[in-house]
């Protein structure tokens, strides 16, 4: 494992105390709850203003982006694209890119048809105005060896399907917080 997947948080919602453990002790980090990269970019405030963050949430599960919706509105996010696979990410991503607005959080769920959530965060990551958009990838994928490798291709976090409503709201203002405090990923 290096030294990039352990500077990342690690978001997982839905594991038991054990499983948590047990995936921890796997990649070889000890029972640690969270790791937090303390690098800031440029050293300046940066100020989320919530009505202009524009959020991209990829999943082929259409009740899960009718969630995430209703825990953004609830919090007056300003502009929610949603999509129900990565390839139709991808498109969105490159209009992004050629509006220059990229998104400033992006959720994508792992495994999706024809182009997996793993496939976009790489694509994601070796853009240069996505390298500080925090990344959460979800999936009902269990093993520590597919979060370690989520981790370790450049997402924020990880969260576990089923999600609730309640742990996708933390997760929400956990990636809120980060975007606040404007910590690399």
């Amino acid at each position: 494992m290096n030294s990039d997947a352990l500077s990342r948080i690690l978001l997982i919602s839905g594991w038991t105390i054990g499983g948590l453990f047990a995936c921890m002790m796997v990649a070889g980090i000890g029972f640690v709850a969270a790791v937090v990269k303390g690098e800031r970019r440029d050293g300046q405030a940066h100020v989320v203003r919530k009505r202009e963050l524009r959020v991209l949430v990829a999943d082929d599960s259409f009740l899960f982006r009718q969630i995430i919706q209703e825990v953004l509105a609830e919090r007056d996010i300003g502009k929610v694209d949603v999509s129900p696979g990565g390839d139709h990410a991808l498109r969105l991503i490159d209009r992004s890119l050629e509006e220059d607005r990229p998104y400033g959080l992006i959720f994508l769920d792992l495994d999706m048809p024809k182009v997996s959530g793993l496939d976009v965060v790489v694509r994601l990551r070796q853009e240069r105005r996505y390298d500080r958009s925090p990344v959460f990838m979800v999936s009902a994928a269990t093993y520590s060896a597919m979060v370690i490798e989520v981790l370790n291709a450049g997402a924020t976090g990880y969260v576990m399907k089923p999600v609730s409503a309640e742990s996708l709201s933390a997760r929400v203002n956990d990636a809120l917080a980060m975007i606040e405090k404007g910590f690399e990923y």
